[in-house]
């Protein structure tokens, strides 16, 4: 009896358990009626010490009174009771292993009764997800959780073995590029490809390095003459006027064009007289902006006259 070590009980677990234990561990050691009144509060610590000790002297009798008693005071604390319904909620969850699944199930339904071991099969059944053991127990159902067991086995070992052979697979690769820089390692596993998505990013990256707006000098430029400043408006206008009259008396002293003709319709709107026209010798618009003046000089570079 010295060298027995009996686990204790703080009142928290379930009470049957704990005596079921404690019986178990007399039983091996043929222990009679009166060492197990003596044993058993030697089990005993916290809330069922404190209890123990609040008992009235001479109030057990004898061991079966005294299971009764504890039993009663920690009923509490018992365990719910599992049934096929909490079965049916057990479920394997999504990258659990069919190993951890099997285990998970089983701590649960070693509860059920012997007589509702079919009953745990198809439980069973309705929480796996669907891989080769679920096609096979569809085609040849299994009528008990042994026999699941049994069958389960030889999945669980192709499993282990197929995530093995993926673990060496990524450590070999890894092996391959260890001694490789990252920019390296890049190129070997996206390949051409990324030669080319690098050097977008690295257009990007200079462009971004870029002033966000321009100088005014070169946006004035780049805009087109009647979105510029309004002065270098002005300033252009002036200077194609002098131009196009400049170059269509050119044109007619060579006798390439001929003047065009007055307007003698009236005008639909008032013309402006301080505008004169050296093509139409009429007022309403400069020479540098006539377009039948421009269409004729765009006619004699095509025909090759200029």
């Amino acid at each position: 009896m010295k060298n027995i070590v009996l686990e204790t009980y703080n009142g928290k677990s379930d009470p049957k358990e704990h005596m079921l234990y404690f019986n178990t561990k007399m039983v091996i050691t043929a222990a009679s009626d009166a060492v197990k009144c003596r044993m058993f509060p030697a089990t005993f610590k916290g809330t069922t010490m404190a209890w123990f000790t609040t008992l009235p002297r001479g109030s057990i009798t004898n061991f079966r009174d005294f299971s009764s008693k504890f039993l009663v005071q920690f009923s509490t604390s018992k365990t719910k009771q599992v049934t096929i319904e909490d079965l049916y909620n057990v479920r394997q969850s999504e990258g659990e292993t069919l190993k951890q699944y099997v285990k998970r199930f089983s701590a649960t339904s070693v509860k059920i009764e012997e007589s509702e071991q079919h009953a745990c099969a198809r439980a069973f059944k309705n929480g796996l997800q669907p891989g080769k053991l679920n096609s096979k127990l569809s085609r040849k159902p299994a009528r008990y959780m042994a026999e699941i067991r049994t069958r389960a086995n030889t999945y669980i070992l192709d499993e282990e073995d197929d995530a093995f052979k993926r673990r060496c697979t990524k450590k070999e690769k890894d092996g391959e590029l260890g001694d490789a820089s990252p920019e390296e390692k890049r190129t070997k596993e996206r390949g051409e490809s990324s030669k080319k998505r690098d050097r977008k990013v690295r257009t990007r990256e200079k462009t971004a390095k870029e002033p966000l707006y321009p100088r005014r000098e070169n946006f004035e430029r780049r805009r087109p003459w009647h979105q510029a400043d309004p002065r270098r408006r002005e300033e252009s206008g002036k200077s194609l006027n002098a131009h196009l009259t400049e170059l269509l008396r050119e044109v007619k002293a060579n006798h390439a064009v001929e003047e065009g003709e007055k307007e003698t319709d009236p005008p639909r709107v008032a013309l402006d007289k301080t505008k004169w026209c050296e093509y139409h010798r009429s007022a309403g618009h400069e020479t540098g902006d006539c377009f039948t003046l421009k269409n004729e000089i765009e006619r004699l570079i095509r025909a090759g006259r200029s």
